[in-house]
């Protein structure tokens, strides 16, 4: 199982030919960690090693990490500046990913943020390219700004960028780029991504459609799943033909995928 792809059938998902089920937790520290002191700072690896093991123990398969793919913005991000890398950033990544392996867990790994958090987002990317905006989680200002992130082509491509240099990265640990590694079951677009504010539609359709096109240049037997927060038939969104799964954010954190 550890060297077999998750793979879509239909409108379900199998492992070696067997019926698979998402079950799992949303363990969005595992790059970069909020809940220790100093804070923030890389998870150590009894804390990863732990929760994989009680993430297994319970009958998990899957586990969403946010710091695995969304890490913009600071002396410890994968990304502290426009098209700088942080090598050091990706131990802690490996690492998890390799415990994933070990514990036969399959990763569902989203590439950046709607919000302004700890490990950074699309506005980090908006910043770079000039322009102005402050504040943290939603409370944005200006209020649509955000759009910039994909009608910004020097921003899109400069994400596009990242992507690229993050599937391609060589885990340590297990000798496997990130791209042919099956612990890794996808890669979701984006953190609850929506075109500018919570009702305002999905992140376009054409963005997603481009986005998605290159994760499966880079990485063919990696799903790949919209990141949108709600679900807007009528945009446009199920028909990009690119995308192998719909990920809807629900209330109290729950998830539809």
């Amino acid at each position: 199982m550890r060297d077999a792809f998750v793979q879509r059938s239909g409108v379900g998902l199998t492992l070696l030919g067997q019926e698979f089920r998402i079950v799992g937790a949303n363990v969005y520290w595992l790059g970069l960690d909020e809940n220790v002191n100093p804070s923030p700072s890389y998870p150590s690896k009894t804390r990863v090693t732990e929760i994989m093991g009680v993430v297994s123990a319970m009958g998990g398969t899957v586990i969403r990490s946010h710091t695995l793919g969304i890490s913009f913005g600071t002396s410890l991000s994968i990304m502290p500046a426009l098209n700088t890398y942080n090598d050091a950033a990706y131990e802690p990544i490996d690492f998890a990913i390799l415990m994933a392996r070990v514990y036969g867990i399959k990763l569902l790994i989203p590439l950046v943020d709607n919000y302004n958090w700890y490990h950074g987002g699309k506005y980090q990317f908006i910043g770079w390219a000039g322009i102005q905006w402050s504040g943290e989680g939603a409370a944005i200002t200006p209020p649509d700004v955000g759009a910039y992130f994909y009608n910004t082509s020097s921003i899109v491509d400069s994400f596009k960028a990242y992507i690229t240099h993050h599937l391609t990265h060589v885990n340590q640990y297990t000798g496997i780029a990130y791209k042919d590694d099956p612990t890794i079951l996808g890669w979701e677009t984006g953190n609850e991504l929506s075109a500018v504010l919570y009702t305002d539609g999905p992140a376009p359709p054409a963005w997603t459609s481009e986005i998605a096109g290159l994760i499966k240049s880079l990485a063919p037997n990696h799903l790949v799943v919209d990141g949108t927060y709600g679900f807007y038939p009528e945009s446009g969104q199920l028909q990009v033909e690119e995308v192998h799964i719909l990920c809807v954010a629900r209330p109290f954190g729950r998830r539809n995928c």
